[in-house]
């Protein structure tokens, strides 16, 4: 153990040695510009070192080394207390005796206990999180806010402000990912300022995307998670998400309330699940400087992104070509780049005890692995604490995003995907349409945004035993987005014709702002001394109004002008306004025995201007119950040391879209040119919202002493009254379907969340996280007569009770056989009984459902030597199925893919379909692809230079981070294999999943530095 002891100690030394060399030459100039401002911004510590009666240190948590902020510090035998700031630093001063014993404590960790001699200046103390935390308070609707304990729901809480330093976070998509469960992402594309697509808990209609409802320090933001330049090609906007616009490094927790009965209290639009994004709030002592500089890049593997293209020459010889070389040879130009990732961050944070201040600002430019695709953002924040009373606070909340995103035109990848040998020897070098270059210099697509959002929160607690709170919140959006192809130069002439080469430009701009009114009160009363009640009532306003504006226009008169106004030919205009409004009511009651068992009721009543004019106001109960037995007397099970049963049974709902419910006619012209209207949708008075019920049961459990902590539950999930569009007689005059209430959806699954602390020694500390959730969705009835299932999108996706929402359907191929001459023969299709029949009269029959059924990650977290740790994270989704876009196009439709050349190597199912088999459509079962995959998310190293070392510097704490994302990938490499199983492209839920000319996520390689002053 002393030679253990010793080779410890010698790494320790040498890493410190090393570290000082390092922290001289990279961290002092960082000192030089930082004091100047701290200086102003932090009050004289007024000689602490000198008092000699004091005792001061640092709180970490155990395993992660992050400073933990609000930890209470207690000198044990007397009334002396203080709390860590935001750099989890203490001071405890006039202390009496040579020796103090410490006790430190904070909601969520065991009490740590150290005995040090008065006038230590370097105390550390390190708290262990317990397995399962039931006394903290998570944000639920109410005046007053719930203790985990008293919920009967699972309420998944990802700690954001320890994951944003350990690893290469840049934005809430990437805080979700893997770490939740029953939360699906499905990134969009993988180009600087994509986004991700979130599922809660499966999918719950066949007419709505499902997205969460997102809240910031509680008030309503826009979630929009596709918002981007919409171009005729796509059929679709580049998918660009607004939870972009949140920094990371601004959020202390999220808090994900997943099930109907935990969304009762948000009422109409929550079925889909709440996202509840908390901000890092100040903390009273000196100011607390911190900064953080980022650098990295963004790498893809061209070659196998892309692949090679076949084709046969004047003289019929087959021969192979990589258009990326090709592109390289003739142009000088790269196809894709290594994209260059920076940031800078800065934020103080501090405070007296009636006023407390957190102020950020963050600077991100990326570049995408495509020229023209890059994202520089700005995000600030600024937040203050007020406490003019003991029983008076006020929270002011302002975040401003302001950034551009420069994207590419859908062709970009399209182009090289499916080149064409027959184009090498013309201007188009071989490449589908323009060649990658050109688009790069006569394409310009970009987005602007100007996201703000401003929000007051008032908690006034009058008496002990009567909270009300007051939040008044707005969110504004301005996004513009741009399509310009200016005067096309001599150069590039050749790819456009005469018109086109005069440019055009399209100009979309979406103001979309939502405002927001919600007031609570709890009153909580001693009914006995073992029965407690709580009480609460509340009134919730949300408006969300959009105004978008559409100008276009053709031809520019000369190069150089690009603007609307120098047009020269055809214009276009448009304009339309959407206002939506919900006002809702709820009561709740609970009762708590010995503050161990806990009976929830609540109702809610919401009225939405969207519901028709003949539909009443909608209701959703919820009851629940929680049992924390682990506390009880008679509880002896020594290995289990913390236990909790909970049930929750509630109902939530989704709105319909803003005039589903209206009857429209269109603008046309009428008798001799004058102003007449046409029927446009008939519309329904009826219309009201779907309805969510959900019954969920589950337990929290730790065991052998918090060293191992369990979160499971299993939950049952109905929506009644799901909306479907019906076809309208021809005979009512509206040329349009009408929606209307008529169908049944069923989620039911199980999740589970295991997190452990596997080894715990003096030098290393290994903890091991797993999640698990399974979905299985299906619909129950379209009650619509002489309807068996409802089309939905391009390709074969099918709403069809029985089934996955928007599954796929098509025929299958059961039997295919290669014959003497090569020739394909006995070819037979899935006949819907398990036989085989001629596939030009087979049935359509499932073949798989779009979103994954199993999801789930493994987390690994190792630290050494109280400075290093290293983590790592794999994700996987399973049963996925998707289009093999790709394969269509390849192989039937450009026939450049090797099996239209050497079809020996393939199976005769492809052939089948690549050979355009009698009865094999081009969307029949050889195209719809799986979709599963495992992936090495994050790997991340973070060393913590020792204190000394950062104090030589003037820094309270110095971590240097390196990570990587997106590393590696495992999946079916089938011949035909998309880029990446895990991007799609096209945003409609409803439709197919698809892989055509998607951009594969690149590998992304980050260096932090984070200082802290």
């Amino acid at each position: 153990m002393r030679n253990s002891d010793e080779q410890s100690r010698g790494l320790r030394e040498c890493g410190e040695a090393i570290s000082f060399s390092l922290a001289r030459r990279w961290l002092r100039p960082l000192r030089v510009l930082a004091m100047p401002l701290l200086t102003a911004l932090v009050p004289a510590p007024g000689g602490v070192a000198a008092q000699g009666r004091t005792v001061a240190g640092v709180v970490l948590e155990a395993g992660s080394l992050q400073p933990l902020v609000g930890a209470q510090i207690r000198v044990a035998g007397s009334d002396s207390s203080v709390f860590t700031n935001a750099s989890g630093r203490f001071v405890l001063r006039n202390l009496s005796g040579d020796r103090v014993t410490l006790l430190a404590r904070m909601i969520g960790y065991r009490t740590a206990e150290v005995t040090v001699q008065v006038g230590t200046q370097d105390v550390r103390l390190h708290l262990e999180a317990t397995a399962i935390t039931l006394d903290e308070v998570i944000v639920t609707g109410t005046a007053a806010g719930e203790q985990k304990r008293a919920l009967g729901n699972a309420v998944a809480k990802i700690a954001a402000s320890t994951l944003t330093e350990l690893a290469p976070v840049q934005n809430v998509g990437n805080l979700l990912n893997g770490r939740a469960p029953g939360v699906v992402l499905q990134a969009a594309q993988g180009t600087a300022g994509g986004g991700e697509r979130i599922l809660i808990r499966g999918r719950g209609s066949m007419a709505f995307v499902g997205t969460p409802l997102i809240y910031v320090d509680g008030v309503r933001v826009n979630n929009e998670f596709f918002s981007g330049v919409f171009t005729p090609e796509a059929n679709a906007p580049m998918e660009l998400s607004r939870l972009n616009d949140i920094d990371p490094g601004d959020i202390e927790s999220i808090e994900v309330i997943k099930g109907a009965a935990a969304a009762t209290l948000y009422g109409t639009e929550a079925s889909a699940g709440v996202i509840q994004i908390i901000t890092k709030k100040g903390r009273a002592g000196r100011a607390a400087l911190n900064i953080d500089v980022r650098q990295g890049v963004n790498h893809l593997d061209t070659h196998d992104a892309l692949g090679l293209r076949w084709g046969r020459d004047a003289q019929g010889n087959v021969f192979q070509f990589d258009p990326i070389d090709v592109l390289k040879q003739e142009t000088g130009t790269n196809y894709f780049r290594n994209g260059h990732i920076q940031g800078y961050g800065a934020s103080v944070s501090g405070g007296s005890e009636s006023m407390q201040y957190y102020i950020s600002g963050d600077l991100d430019k990326e570049e995408g692995i495509i020229p023209s695709n890059t994202d520089r953002r700005f995000r600030g924040r600024a937040n203050l604490t007020m406490q003019p009373r003991k029983d008076l606070t006020i929270n002011a909340s302002f975040g401003l995003t302001e950034a551009k995103t420069t994207t590419y035109h859908y062709l970009y990848f399209y182009s090289g995907r499916y080149a064409l040998p027959g184009l090498l020897d013309t201007p188009a070098l071989g490449f589908l349409g323009l060649p990658p270059n050109v688009q790069n210099e006569t394409q310009d697509l970009s987005q602007k945004v100007n996201h703000g959002t401003t929000s007051v929160q008032i908690n006034h607690q009058p008496k002990s035993w009567f909270t009300h709170r007051l939040s008044l919140g707005f969110d504004r959006t301005d996004v513009v987005n741009q399509w310009l192809i200016p005067y096309v130069s001599d150069q590039n002439a050749v790819h456009f014709s005469p018109t086109e080469r005069l440019g055009q430009i399209d100009i979309t701009g979406n103001e979309t702002s939502y405002s927001s009114v919600d007031y609570g009160a709890t009153v909580q009363a001693h009914l006995s001394r073992s029965i407690s009640s709580s009480s609460s009532a509340g009134f919730q306003y949300y408006r969300r109004l959009t105004n978008v504006q559409a100008l276009a226009g053709q031809q520019f008169p000369t190069p150089g002008v690009a603007s609307l106004a120098g047009i020269t030919g055809p214009r276009q205009a448009s304009a339309s306004t959407i206002e939506n409004t919900t006002v809702g009511l709820y009561l709740q009651q609970q009762f708590a025995l010995n503050d161990r068992l806990f009976l929830t009721a609540a109702i809610r009543g919401d009225d939405n201007s969207a519901f028709g004019s003949q539909f009443d106001i909608v209701t959703y109960p919820k009851v629940s119950a929680s049992w924390v037995i682990g506390e009880e007397p008679f509880w002896k099970v020594r290995w289990v040391n913390a236990l909790r049963f909970r049930a929750a049974f509630g109902e939530s709902g989704q709105q319909p879209d803003a005039f589903a419910a209206i009857r429209t006619y269109r603008p046309i012209s009428g008798w001799k040119d004058l102003p007449a209207g046409s029927p446009n949708f008939i519309g329904n008075p009826e219309l009201g919202p779907e309805r969510s019920q959900e019954l969920e049961v589950g337990f929290d459990a730790g065991l052998f002493n918090d060293r191992v902590g369990i979160e499971f539950t299993g939950y049952y999930k109905k929506t009644k009254d799901a909306i479907v569009a019906r076809q309208v007689a021809p005979s009512a005059g509206f040329p349009s379907s009408q929606f209307v209430n008529a169908g049944e959806i069923e989620n039911k699954g199980i999740e589970m969340l295991v997190t452990g602390r596997l080894l715990e020694t003096r030098n290393v500390d290994l903890e091991l996280s797993f999640n698990l959730s399974y979905n299985k969705n299906k619909v129950l009835s379209i009650a619509l007569p002489g309807v068996d299932g409802i089309p939905v999108g391009w390709i074969p996706n099918w709403h069809i009770p029985g089934y996955p929402v928007g599954s796929f359907f098509g025929r299958k191929i059961v039997n295919a056989e290669v014959g003497s001459t090569g020739a394909l023969q006995n070819v037979l299709c899935d006949d819907g009984n398990g036989g085989g029949v001629d596939c030009e009269s087979a049935p359509d029959v499932y073949l798989g459902a779009n979103l994954p059924h199993t999801e789930g990650s493994v987390q690994a977290a190792l630290t050494l030597f109280d400075r290093f740790r290293v983590g790592a994270l794999v994700d996987f989704k399973i049963g996925r199925k998707y289009l093999g876009a790709d394969k269509i196009l390849q192989c039937l439709f450009f026939a450049n893919h090797e099996i239209n050349f050497h079809p020996e190597k393939y199976s005769a199912e492809d052939r089948a379909l690549c050979e355009g088999y009698p009865g094999v459509r081009f969307w029949d079962g050889p195209v719809i692809i799986g979709g599963s995959f495992a992936k090495l998310r994050e790997v991340s190293l973070n060393y913590n230079l020792p204190d000394r070392l950062a104090r030589a510097i003037g820094s309270d704490r110095t971590s240097l981070t390196v990570a990587a994302r997106n590393v590696h990938t495992w999946f079916n490499r089938t011949p035909f294999h998309g880029a990446d199983p895990e991007v799609f492209t096209n945003i409609n839920f409803g439709s197919s999943n698809h892989d055509q000319a998607v951009v594969p996520l690149p590998l992304q390689l980050m260096v932090t530095l984070n200082v802290r002053f």
